[in-house]
């Protein structure tokens, strides 16, 4: 089996919009799930009015690939 995704590639949730998107950090494969990936993420702290970095894990069937521009 073999990743659909590589390490640095920007990807996104389904249904997201491409501003949402994060890059691939990392990746395992469990037999119950698949390849699992690690994209990094960005939050909006409304009451700090910060940006929080963050880690997100999904499931391959959650991600699409963006196009680069």
């Amino acid at each position: 089996m073999k990743p659909k995704f590589e390490i640095g590639q920007k990807v996104k949730f389904v249904n997201d919009s491409d501003d949402e998107a994060g890059k691939v950090l990392g990746f395992s494969y469990t037999a119950d799930r698949g390849f699992v990936y690690q994209i990094s993420s960005k939050e909006v702290d409304l009451g700090k009015k910060e940006v929080i970095n963050g880690i997100k894990s999904c499931s391959e069937k959650e991600l699409v690939a963006v196009k680069s521009k």
